[in-house]
């Protein structure tokens, strides 16, 4: 794992047990079929292949549906069109490129064409999932971000975040985003979190109890999948002078949660493990030499996060 980390723990200091907020059965009846898929309003969407055998474009393409709605109206598209969506070739090509269970889309339905009387999707956002990771039975889509300004609490659980089902406009509190479940081996979990809170990513996940504290139960949104926004680079990264080590030692780094490189000084070589870890398909190997004896640490990266 990456040596800084990223805290998502609960506050347990100041607060009277700041409840979280549930989204009732009342405030989703009140989602209208304005939340449905259409070609006048955006929603987002999730999307699987067609494998009908039959002549493009009548065939062939994609079946999309509401993201939050697993027994909706699901309508045929007979392909993606980014050319709203504001990215360029490498990155559509993540896209286009991915498979049809690890996209979030969002974006309208396009005008039909008359020779086939089929449509377009016309994508104006697109999200990717961690290769190889399945939404779980049961998880709604979500997005999430800190409570600004955050509340002070004298008894936790603090929900200091707040979270909205895709589609649906009420918020509600949380005290913890977790997302062990959505991270494989040697993913940097401080990395995906902090995706998730301060970059726009959205989630599969069960909202649930956790710990139960003096002012109740705490709220977890406990992620499957992570789906981060595409394009999505490092930083913004800080710049640091790097330092003129003195002759026998070496630069180390730390590696932040936005896989910035952070000089932390020099160091002597020493004895290192000897050992590099294996990526699961679909993610890259990063590495650089750290404290305290210059080893290598190491992550693996959704290999889509770079054009390759």
């Amino acid at each position: 794992m990456r040596t800084s980390l990223f805290a998502l723990s609960s506050v347990v200091v100041l607060s009277m047990g700041c409840a979280a907020q549930s989204v009732s059965s009342e405030e989703e009846a009140a989602a209208t079929s304005d939340d449905e898929i259409s070609a006048v309003s955006q929603s987002y969407v999730v999307l699987r292949p067609d494998y009908r055998k039959c002549m493009s474009p009548i065939c062939g393409g994609y079946y999309v549906r509401d993201a939050n709605r697993p027994y909706g109206k699901e309508v045929y598209v007979s392909g993606l069109d980014l050319s709203l969506s504001g990215l360029d070739e490498l990155d559509a090509a993540k896209v286009t490129g991915a498979p049809a269970n690890e996209l979030v889309l969002r974006g309208k339905l396009g005008a039909v064409e008359k020779k086939f009387n089929t449509r377009a999707f016309m994508v104006t956002e697109a999200y990717r999932g961690m290769p190889g990771v399945t939404v779980q039975s049961g998880d709604l889509f979500y997005r999430a971000h800190f409570r600004d300004p955050q509340i002070t609490c004298i008894t936790a659980p603090c929900n200091n975040t707040v979270g909205q089902k895709l589609n649906f406009k009420p918020e509600f509190d949380f005290t913890t985003l977790t997302v062990d479940d959505a991270a494989k081996p040697f993913v940097d979990k401080a990395w995906l979190s902090r995706r998730v809170l301060s970059h726009d990513a959205i989630v599969a996940a069960k909202l649930r109890n956790g710990a139960k504290f003096p002012g109740g139960y705490e709220k977890v949104l406990d992620a499957s999948q992570v789906f981060v926004r595409i394009p999505d680079l490092a930083g913004p990264c800080p710049m640091f002078p790097i330092h003129m080590c003195p002759e026998g030692k070496v630069n180390t780094f730390s590696h932040n949660a936005d896989r910035c490189s952070i000089p932390t000084g020099c160091a002597t070589p020493g004895i290192c493990p000897m050992y590099m870890p294996a990526c699961e398909p679909g993610y890259t190997l990063a590495s650089w030499t750290s404290q305290p004896a210059a080893c290598h640490a190491y992550a693996c990266e959704p290999a889509f996060l770079y054009n390759e």
